[in-house]
């Protein structure tokens, strides 16, 4: 199954930084990230309850350096949980990869969740 974002989130320093700000601005963008999963999930979307390998891939609309540490996923796979995944544990998710790519008119998110 492959879904596509048409967005980036934020990475984990920014979050950090608008988190000291306001301790609701964690919780907002956590709210925000999962709606943008569910709403790219299609109704028909099969619930796996086997282990699954996850694959994202950030599509950034530049060519800067990006740290892979800020970026390790965790708004998107908490949208996943319960509507394509069961949980994001390490019991049903049994390798996370991600990776980083470069598309100036398309700057995306896309993750690609496999039987593993």
């Amino acid at each position: 199954m492959k879904i596509t974002i048409d967005d980036i989130p934020p990475s984990l320093n920014s979050i950090i930084f608008m988190a000291k700000k306001h301790w609701g601005a964690y919780y907002g963008y956590k709210k925000k990230w999962k709606d943008k999963v569910h709403a790219c999930i299609s109704d028909d979307s099969v619930l796996f309850k086997e282990p699954v390998i996850i694959t994202i891939t950030y599509f950034f609309g530049n060519k800067h350096k990006h740290d892979f540490d800020n970026y390790s996923g965790k708004f998107i796979l908490d949208g996943l949980s319960g509507k394509v995944i069961e949980d994001d544990s390490s019991k049903q998710i049994t390798e996370l990869r991600i990776r980083f790519n470069y598309d100036k008119d398309n700057p995306r998110t896309e993750v690609d969740i496999k039987k593993g």
